[in-house]
């Protein structure tokens, strides 16, 4: 061999080397620099046991490839390359609703599980969070706390049965239509395919009925609409109903765990021998919190 070319041999190795320490520190940046711990803050919860047994997070990177880990409801411990990041996180073990389009931030969505009668599913124990954009610096580690947020909607539906026939009525069911069927998790908006609806028996004390509703939020393209079938001592029923779609509005602006409290007064008469039953006044407004 001659001089030259051990002259270039020795300066491609003695190259190698000055650039192996970098290649190194960056494998050690993507495998140990960038921790990521993020813990969950439940202390919105005040009883314990509806916390979920564990939450899926969703991470959307520069790539556009989104990579998918699970973790406890505590707190999730991970290493993540250095980038600029959108997150979604929720928990799957959300009663009567599934996940779809998750590989897609814009697109991911939680949707209402169908059910065998006509009626829509009621959620229960649904929470997600949206990180627009979350930051990992190379070589830096990332440590925060987030406050995880219901997105089911809560409807508290109250009636006080007046008038001479009160007593005429055995039973009321409750049906509200104009539901969202489906919600976008990263906007929290509700969106909806179809006119869906909600439905179930009131509880009775007196002459007071209540009953506590559970959704994804009302559906903007159809008018929210409570219809009330009145089952009357006679074997006989009346159907009474009510626009409430400013409510349903209204719903759609509140937080999860804030109830929307719909107070209705039902005029229950007779004329000409005939039940009829008839709402002389209803109100809407924010509840107390409540944990669904």
């Amino acid at each position: 061999m001659n001089n030259r070319n051990l002259y270039i041999r020795n300066s491609l190795f003695i190259l190698f080397l000055l650039l192996l320490p970098g290649c190194v520190k960056r494998e050690l940046e993507i495998k140990q620099g960038n921790r990521v711990r993020i813990v969950f803050d439940w202390k919105k919860l005040t009883d314990p046991a509806v916390i979920p047994s564990g939450l899926q997070l969703w991470f959307y990177g520069p790539d556009n490839v989104p990579v998918s880990h699970q973790s406890s409801a505590t707190a999730y411990e991970g290493i993540l390359p250095a980038g600029n990041y959108r997150v979604i996180i929720y928990n799957p073990d959300a009663t009567g609703v599934s996940f779809r389009n998750l590989d897609r931030f814009e697109e991911a969505e939680t949707y209402l599980l169908p059910k065998k009668e006509e009626t829509a599913n009621q959620p229960l124990n649904g929470y997600a969070i949206s990180l627009p954009g979350f930051i990992v610096q190379p070589g830096q580690s990332v440590d925060t706390t987030i406050i995880p947020v219901s997105y089911i909607k809560t409807i508290i539906l109250k009636i006080k049965s007046e008038g001479d026939q009160a007593e005429a009525i055995s039973n009321i069911q409750a049906t509200i239509e104009g539901i969202a069927t489906k919600l976008n998790l990263s906007t929290r908006l509700p969106q909806s395919d179809d006119n869906t609806r909600i439905s179930q028996t009131l509880s009775k004390s007196g002459s007071d009925y209540e009953s506590k509703f559970t959704l994804l939020g009302s559906d903007k393209q159809n008018p929210g609409k409570l219809i009330l079938t009145l089952s009357i001592s006679d074997g006989s029923e009346r159907i009474v109903n009510q626009n409430i779609t400013e409510a349903m509005q209204q719903l759609n602006r509140l937080e999860g765990i804030t109830p929307l409290v719909i107070d209705l007064t039902l005029d229950m008469t007779k004329i000409d021998g005939v039940f009829v039953g008839t709402i002389s006044e209803w109100t809407y407004k924010e509840g107390e919190s409540v944990v669904n």
